[in-house]
């Protein structure tokens, strides 16, 4: 009878991974594991819910809700009038202005660029940047693999936008989360340095340059966990991958050629970038002022506390809105949104599912029919489901949403343990992304104007994909049990 519950309680997660699996998106998965959820609920008496609970839940998944809304619609709203005035592309053409062998330009994007413009703006618009570059230095599964690889810093994307939510759902305060995945996370970019190298050159290319490849991964994990640390977890990732690239070029003795891109001089196109990082970090900077931001407006239940006036998303609309009326850009609100609509509500769906079974004992359940005593097998099954879960969402905050709460239960109430889950859930989550189809759709979309007759299949991409998948997985899970040794 325990197993027919267990199956009940794990039902409304099972049956979203079905059909995300299934190849019907990311929506349609949450939208039948929420209404799984809730059929549960209200017809198996273990798992009822009271008014007062739903009422509860309700509160915190509007709450979660707005804080991602408000966060990928500006986040939007700047990445089209970037492209509207070419600073992508122009970008992407200073890039190619530096001169050095190919494969030091691809770890600097791989390690450096990519991680720094894809944590500004998210949404996989460093993709736009990196994959026209690549697809100058390579062609065929080289090239495509490359460009996957790129998308690798999504717990620090969209200004930490996933560490941020995470971090209420588990009941963390968003540096400690920050620290921890910074750890979890720390092998990870060696790690895809090396296998950037694999599938550009082979064994020759890692004889040659696999020094450069794991000293720019460590680089950049070290800065990675120093920003955590001292500074702040939205801008980790932005000075992070700024840091490694500086690095980088220092290393490999790089030489920059201009030539000028039409209309758009190099200093204009980082003024957006500028502008977003000031706007992010001055109200830290300025005595009073943070605070003072914090207690504008306040939104919170039992289980979050939201804060509109410290969002990324605050800094984001700001900036979308200078940069789009220094230039006269106009850009329409009504556009955006068939854009933006999915995944907003897909999030929206995993929390609510999320909620219902936190509420019901569904979560509880399921946590304590899977954690055992041995504490290695608990944080290798952390490991799994974080991936699990970033995989079929193909987004690092719903893998979040979906998978933190049962990540608290695996926990057992203890907080050191919970921050390592946390932590292990939100570096697996975001770095199996890259592999999930969505964002391997994006990528060939992208580069199909730019591959000629080498295209190659979406199959193929995902074989690869989940091959350094199971390879991630285990490097983070390897990292957990470290870090739960010594804690």
């Amino acid at each position: 009878m325990n197993s027919i519950y267990f199956l009940l309680a794990a039902l409304p997660v099972l049956s979203s991974i079905t059909v995300i699996l299934c190849g019907k998106g990311a929506l349609n998965g949450a939208l039948v594991g929420l209404v799984t959820a809730i059929l549960v609920s209200l017809l198996i008496p273990e798992f009822a819910i009271d008014s007062a609970q739903y009422n509860a839940g309700i509160g915190t998944v509007l709450i979660l809700g707005l804080s991602v809304a408000l966060v990928i619609i500006p986040g939007q709203l700047l990445n089209r009038v970037l492209q509207q005035q070419n600073i992508i592309k122009a970008l992407a053409h200073y890039i190619d202005c530096v001169q050095l062998p190919k494969l030091h330009k691809a770890l600097l994007l791989l390690l450096g660029v990519a991680p720094a413009v894809e944590s500004l703006t998210g949404f996989g618009v460093s993709l736009f940047l990196s994959v026209p570059i690549i697809f100058q230095l390579y062609q065929g599964k080289a090239a495509y693999r490359t460009a996957m690889l790129t998308m690798n810093i999504m717990p620090w994307g969209t200004l930490g936008l996933a560490t941020v939510v995470g971090a209420g759902i588990a009941g963390l305060s968003i540096q400690q989360l920050g620290i921890y995945s910074s750890i979890t996370s720390m092998a990870v970019f060696p790690t895809l340095g090396i296998a950037c190298l694999f599938a550009l050159g082979g064994w020759q290319a890692f004889r040659q340059y696999a020094w450069l490849a794991i000293l720019l991964g460590l680089v950049f994990s070290s800065l990675l966990y120093i920003n955590n640390r001292w500074l702040w977890v939205e801008t980790a990732g932005i000075f992070s991958g700024l840091g490694t690239l500086v690095v980088g070029v220092i290393l490999t003795k790089a030489r920059f050629e201009k030539q000028e891109f039409v209309g758009v001089p190099l200093i204009r196109a980082l003024i957006p970038y500028g502008l977003l990082l000031m706007l992010v970090a001055l109200p830290r900077l300025i005595p009073g002022a943070w605070d003072w931001l914090s207690n504008l407006l306040i939104l919170e239940t039992e289980h979050i506390r939201f804060t509109p006036f410290t969002s990324p998303g605050f800094a984001l609309c700001i900036t979308a809105i200078v940069i789009a009326l220094s230039q006269r850009t106009k850009v329409s609100i009504k556009s955006i949104l068939p854009t933006v609509a999915r995944p907003i509500v897909s999030i929206i769906a995993f929390v609510a599912m999320a909620q219902i079974m936190r509420e019901s004992n569904m979560l509880s359940y399921v946590g304590s029919t899977l954690v055992g005593a041995n504490q290695t097998l608990n944080v290798v099954l952390s490991s799994f489901l974080g991936g699990v879960s970033g995989f079929v969402t193909g987004s690092n905050v719903g893998g979040n949403a979906l998978m933190m709460p049962l990540q608290q239960t695996l926990s057992s109430g203890a907080d050191t343990q919970l921050t390592i889950l946390a932590a292990i859930q939100n570096s697996a989550a975001g770095h199996l992304v890259f592999a999930s189809i969505p964002m391997i759709l994006l990528m060939t979309t992208i580069a199909k104007d730019l591959s000629g007759p080498q295209e190659v299949p979406v199959a193929s991409l995902l074989k690869f994909g989940l091959g350094m998948s199971v390879l991630i997985v285990s490097v983070i899970g390897v990292m957990g049990i470290v870090l739960a040794t010594v804690a």
